[in-house]
Protein backbone atom coordinates (compact mmCIF):
# COMPACT_ATOMS: atom_id res chain seq x y z
CA UNK A 1 0.00 0.00 0.00
CA UNK A 2 1.16 3.55 -0.48
CA UNK A 3 2.46 5.81 2.71
CA UNK A 4 1.95 9.56 3.25
CA UNK A 5 4.48 11.68 3.94
CA UNK A 6 2.05 14.08 5.76
CA UNK A 7 -0.47 11.62 6.98
CA UNK A 8 1.11 11.98 10.99
CA UNK A 9 0.56 15.54 10.69
CA UNK A 10 -3.13 16.32 9.54
CA UNK A 11 -6.67 14.32 8.75
CA UNK A 12 -7.28 13.65 5.46
CA UNK A 13 -9.84 12.71 2.38
CA UNK A 14 -8.89 12.49 -1.99
CA UNK A 15 -9.28 12.40 -5.08
CA UNK A 16 -7.52 12.15 -7.06
CA UNK A 17 -6.84 8.10 -5.27
CA UNK A 18 -3.64 2.66 -0.19
CA UNK A 19 -2.68 5.68 1.82
CA UNK A 20 -1.88 9.00 0.02
CA UNK A 21 -0.12 12.29 0.20
CA UNK A 22 1.02 15.88 1.03
CA UNK A 23 3.98 18.26 1.23
CA UNK A 24 6.45 16.36 -0.96
CA UNK A 25 5.74 12.32 -1.16
CA UNK A 26 8.75 11.25 -2.80
CA UNK A 27 10.48 11.48 0.76
CA UNK A 28 8.65 9.08 2.43
CA UNK A 29 7.69 4.82 2.65
CA UNK A 30 8.29 1.61 4.32
CA UNK A 31 8.23 -1.88 3.31
CA UNK A 32 4.45 -3.56 3.72
CA UNK A 33 3.39 -5.46 6.47
CA UNK A 34 -0.15 -4.25 6.12
CA UNK A 35 -3.46 -6.12 7.23
CA UNK A 36 -4.73 -5.77 3.80
CA UNK A 37 -5.27 -6.48 0.17
CA UNK A 38 -1.94 -7.04 -1.43
CA UNK A 39 -1.46 -6.38 -5.01
CA UNK A 40 1.82 -7.45 -6.97
CA UNK A 41 1.89 -3.85 -8.97
CA UNK A 42 4.26 -3.10 -11.70
CA UNK A 43 2.75 -4.95 -14.92
CA UNK A 44 3.30 -3.52 -17.93
CA UNK A 45 -0.43 -3.16 -18.62
CA UNK A 46 -3.47 -0.85 -19.65
CA UNK A 47 -5.05 0.37 -16.26
CA UNK A 48 -8.35 -1.34 -15.01
CA UNK A 49 -11.17 -0.66 -16.58
CA UNK A 50 -14.12 -2.73 -14.94
CA UNK A 51 -17.38 -3.07 -16.83
CA UNK A 52 -20.37 -1.25 -14.32
CA UNK A 53 -22.80 1.43 -14.65
CA UNK A 54 -23.20 3.24 -18.12
CA UNK A 55 -21.26 5.82 -17.83
CA UNK A 56 -20.90 8.84 -20.44
CA UNK A 57 -24.19 10.32 -19.62
CA UNK A 58 -22.13 12.79 -17.96
CA UNK A 59 -20.25 13.68 -20.32
CA UNK A 60 -22.91 14.04 -23.04
CA UNK A 61 -24.31 16.73 -20.18
CA UNK A 62 -21.20 18.30 -20.43
CA UNK A 63 -21.32 19.18 -23.73
CA UNK A 64 -25.07 18.91 -24.98
CA UNK A 65 -27.08 19.67 -21.59
CA UNK A 66 -25.23 22.56 -19.95
CA UNK A 67 -25.98 21.62 -16.19
CA UNK A 68 -25.45 24.18 -13.70
CA UNK A 69 -22.31 24.55 -11.19
CA UNK A 70 -22.92 23.59 -8.16
CA UNK A 71 -21.22 26.28 -6.55
CA UNK A 72 -24.50 28.33 -7.16
CA UNK A 73 -26.25 26.34 -4.23
CA UNK A 74 -24.44 26.58 -0.25
CA UNK A 75 -21.50 24.41 0.38
CA UNK A 76 -19.05 24.20 2.74
CA UNK A 77 -16.37 24.33 0.18
CA UNK A 78 -16.60 24.18 -4.03
CA UNK A 79 -14.92 24.64 -6.59
CA UNK A 80 -15.82 24.10 -10.41
CA UNK A 81 -12.36 25.27 -11.72
CA UNK A 82 -14.34 27.65 -14.10
CA UNK A 83 -12.51 30.64 -13.38
CA UNK A 84 -10.47 31.98 -16.59
CA UNK A 85 -7.21 31.58 -15.19
CA UNK A 86 -5.23 29.13 -12.49
CA UNK A 87 -3.99 31.31 -10.11
CA UNK A 88 -3.32 28.32 -7.39
CA UNK A 89 -3.49 27.81 -4.52
CA UNK A 90 -6.38 30.21 -4.80
CA UNK A 91 -9.78 28.87 -2.49
CA UNK A 92 -7.19 25.63 -1.99
CA UNK A 93 -4.42 26.06 1.18
CA UNK A 94 -1.86 24.03 -0.69
CA UNK A 95 -0.78 22.44 -3.90
CA UNK A 96 1.99 20.58 -5.53
CA UNK A 97 3.00 19.33 -9.07
CA UNK A 98 5.46 16.72 -8.21
CA UNK A 99 3.18 14.46 -10.65
CA UNK A 100 2.87 16.55 -13.19
CA UNK A 101 1.39 20.03 -13.85
CA UNK A 102 -1.92 21.19 -12.83
CA UNK A 103 -3.78 23.38 -15.51
CA UNK A 104 -7.28 24.62 -16.52
CA UNK A 105 -9.02 22.74 -19.23
CA UNK A 106 -11.43 24.13 -21.69
CA UNK A 107 -12.34 21.00 -24.01
CA UNK A 108 -13.45 18.30 -21.11
CA UNK A 109 -15.36 19.56 -18.54
CA UNK A 110 -18.63 18.38 -16.46
CA UNK A 111 -19.92 22.11 -16.03
CA UNK A 112 -18.28 24.29 -18.38
CA UNK A 113 -16.41 26.20 -19.39
CA UNK A 114 -13.39 24.40 -17.68
CA UNK A 115 -12.17 21.75 -15.35
CA UNK A 116 -8.90 21.36 -13.70
CA UNK A 117 -6.34 19.20 -15.36
CA UNK A 118 -3.58 16.83 -14.21
CA UNK A 119 -0.72 15.97 -17.36
CA UNK A 120 1.13 13.06 -15.70
CA UNK A 121 4.74 12.73 -16.60
CA UNK A 122 6.58 9.51 -16.33
CA UNK A 123 8.66 8.73 -13.13
CA UNK A 124 10.00 6.62 -10.63
CA UNK A 125 9.55 6.89 -6.66
CA UNK A 126 6.80 8.50 -4.61
CA UNK A 127 5.12 11.41 -6.14
CA UNK A 128 1.92 13.44 -6.44
CA UNK A 129 -0.12 16.45 -7.93
CA UNK A 130 -2.90 18.09 -6.09
CA UNK A 131 -4.73 20.76 -4.32
CA UNK A 132 -5.64 20.85 -0.38
CA UNK A 133 -7.87 21.89 1.88
CA UNK A 134 -8.35 21.26 5.79
CA UNK A 135 -10.94 22.58 8.30
CA UNK A 136 -12.20 22.01 11.60
CA UNK A 137 -15.71 20.73 12.43
CA UNK A 138 -17.43 18.80 14.54
CA UNK A 139 -20.35 17.79 12.27
CA UNK A 140 -20.91 14.28 12.44
CA UNK A 141 -21.32 13.30 8.26
CA UNK A 142 -19.06 15.03 6.33
CA UNK A 143 -18.77 14.48 2.42
CA UNK A 144 -16.69 15.11 -0.40
CA UNK A 145 -18.10 15.15 -3.81
CA UNK A 146 -16.52 15.80 -7.31
CA UNK A 147 -16.58 14.94 -10.59
CA UNK A 148 -13.96 12.11 -12.25
CA UNK A 149 -12.65 10.98 -15.48
CA UNK A 150 -9.15 9.54 -16.13
CA UNK A 151 -7.58 8.33 -19.31
CA UNK A 152 -6.89 5.40 -19.96
CA UNK A 153 -2.88 4.17 -20.39
CA UNK A 154 -0.49 1.51 -20.36
CA UNK A 155 2.72 1.49 -18.73
CA UNK A 156 4.48 0.21 -15.60
CA UNK A 157 3.31 1.46 -12.32
CA UNK A 158 2.74 0.26 -8.57
CA UNK A 159 0.20 2.39 -7.79
CA UNK A 160 -1.81 5.61 -9.39
CA UNK A 161 -4.81 7.19 -6.62
CA UNK A 162 -6.97 9.80 -7.57
CA UNK A 163 -8.58 10.57 -4.21
CA UNK A 164 -8.49 11.27 -0.20
CA UNK A 165 -9.73 12.65 3.09
CA UNK A 166 -8.31 12.26 6.14
CA UNK A 167 -9.47 13.39 9.28
CA UNK A 168 -9.16 13.39 13.22
CA UNK A 169 -9.15 12.21 16.26
CA UNK A 170 -7.31 9.12 15.49
CA UNK A 171 -7.73 6.04 17.30
CA UNK A 172 -5.34 4.95 20.20
CA UNK A 173 -2.84 3.43 18.58
CA UNK A 174 -2.47 5.24 15.36
CA UNK A 175 -0.94 8.59 14.34
CA UNK A 176 -3.51 9.20 10.93
CA UNK A 177 -6.01 7.86 9.00
CA UNK A 178 -8.06 8.33 6.04
CA UNK A 179 -10.11 7.00 3.23
CA UNK A 180 -8.60 6.92 -0.58
CA UNK A 181 -9.18 5.46 -3.82
CA UNK A 182 -6.42 3.33 -5.27
CA UNK A 183 -5.25 2.55 -8.52
CA UNK A 184 -3.48 -0.55 -8.75
CA UNK A 185 -2.49 -2.87 -12.32
CA UNK A 186 -4.99 -5.29 -11.63
CA UNK A 187 -7.66 -3.78 -9.18
CA UNK A 188 -9.35 -0.44 -8.30
CA UNK A 189 -10.05 -0.18 -4.42
CA UNK A 190 -11.50 2.01 -1.85
CA UNK A 191 -9.52 1.84 1.18
CA UNK A 192 -9.47 2.96 4.71
CA UNK A 193 -6.18 3.29 6.39
CA UNK A 194 -4.43 3.71 9.50
CA UNK A 195 -1.07 4.71 10.54
CA UNK A 196 0.65 2.86 13.72
CA UNK A 197 2.25 4.65 15.70
CA UNK A 198 5.10 2.30 15.77
CA UNK A 199 5.25 2.37 12.38
CA UNK A 200 3.32 0.30 9.71
CA UNK A 201 -0.53 0.47 8.35
CA UNK A 202 -3.66 -1.37 8.81
CA UNK A 203 -6.10 -1.49 5.97
CA UNK A 204 -9.04 -2.49 4.99
CA UNK A 205 -11.10 -2.07 1.54
CA UNK A 206 -13.30 -3.08 -0.88
CA UNK A 207 -12.87 -3.82 -4.75
CA UNK A 208 -14.67 -1.18 -6.95
CA UNK A 209 -15.43 -0.01 -10.81
CA UNK A 210 -14.73 3.22 -11.81
CA UNK A 211 -14.36 3.16 -16.15
CA UNK A 212 -11.44 5.15 -18.08
CA UNK A 213 -12.56 7.61 -20.42
CA UNK A 214 -15.71 8.80 -18.94
CA UNK A 215 -17.13 11.13 -16.36
CA UNK A 216 -18.20 9.80 -12.98
CA UNK A 217 -19.71 11.85 -9.94
CA UNK A 218 -17.79 10.85 -6.77
CA UNK A 219 -18.54 10.92 -3.35
CA UNK A 220 -16.74 9.99 -0.18
CA UNK A 221 -18.37 10.45 2.90
CA UNK A 222 -17.41 9.90 6.77
CA UNK A 223 -20.39 9.05 8.77
CA UNK A 224 -19.34 9.04 12.51
CA UNK A 225 -23.28 8.97 13.33
CA UNK A 226 -23.58 5.96 12.46
CA UNK A 227 -23.08 2.54 14.39
CA UNK A 228 -20.85 1.32 13.33
CA UNK A 229 -18.89 4.61 11.93
CA UNK A 230 -18.63 4.25 8.37
CA UNK A 231 -16.70 5.24 5.56
CA UNK A 232 -18.46 4.93 2.09
CA UNK A 233 -18.04 5.77 -1.59
CA UNK A 234 -20.66 6.44 -3.89
CA UNK A 235 -20.25 6.31 -7.94
CA UNK A 236 -23.07 8.13 -9.63
CA UNK A 237 -25.03 7.85 -6.51
CA UNK A 238 -24.89 3.72 -6.38
CA UNK A 239 -23.41 3.01 -2.85
CA UNK A 240 -19.85 1.09 -4.46
CA UNK A 241 -18.13 0.49 -0.81
CA UNK A 242 -18.77 0.97 2.54
CA UNK A 243 -15.98 0.09 5.16
CA UNK A 244 -16.13 0.62 9.24
CA UNK A 245 -14.18 3.36 10.72
CA UNK A 246 -12.28 2.94 14.49
CA UNK A 247 -13.53 6.92 15.02
CA UNK A 248 -16.73 8.01 16.30
CA UNK A 249 -15.81 11.59 16.31
CA UNK A 250 -14.75 14.23 13.89
CA UNK A 251 -12.45 17.29 14.76
CA UNK A 252 -10.37 17.95 11.43
CA UNK A 253 -10.65 16.89 8.00
CA UNK A 254 -8.06 17.14 4.94
CA UNK A 255 -9.59 16.68 1.81
CA UNK A 256 -7.01 16.35 -1.27
CA UNK A 257 -8.11 15.96 -4.82
CA UNK A 258 -6.26 15.02 -8.49
CA UNK A 259 -3.55 12.60 -8.59
CA UNK A 260 -3.05 12.29 -4.96
CA UNK A 261 0.11 9.71 -4.67
CA UNK A 262 1.62 7.62 -7.02
CA UNK A 263 4.19 5.23 -7.17
CA UNK A 264 6.76 3.98 -10.12
CA UNK A 265 4.24 5.63 -12.65
CA UNK A 266 6.00 4.79 -16.03
CA UNK A 267 3.00 6.46 -17.48
CA UNK A 268 1.49 9.31 -19.36
CA UNK A 269 -1.99 10.09 -18.45
CA UNK A 270 -4.25 12.62 -17.49
CA UNK A 271 -6.59 13.07 -15.31
CA UNK A 272 -9.68 15.69 -14.68
CA UNK A 273 -11.40 16.69 -11.42
CA UNK A 274 -14.89 18.82 -11.79
CA UNK A 275 -17.52 20.19 -8.99
CA UNK A 276 -15.57 19.61 -5.76
CA UNK A 277 -17.78 19.66 -2.74
CA UNK A 278 -17.59 19.27 0.58
CA UNK A 279 -20.74 19.51 2.95
CA UNK A 280 -21.15 19.08 6.53
CA UNK A 281 -24.08 17.44 6.97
Amino acid sequence: MVRFPRASAAAVLVFLAGCSLFTDFSTFHEDDDDAGVAVEGGADAPTPSLDGAPGGEREAAATDGAPASPCSAPHKFCDDFDAPSLALPGKWSEMSEGNGPLSLDGELFVTGPRSLRVSVTPGMGLRSSYLETTFDTSAKIVELAYDLRVKAFSGTFDELDVGLIMFKPTPPGFKAQGLTIINRPNVVEFEYFRERNTGGFDTTSDPITIPNDTWKHIAMRIDVASVPPRGSLQIDGQEAASLTLLTNTLTNVLVNVGVTFSEDAQVSTQVNVDNVTIDEL
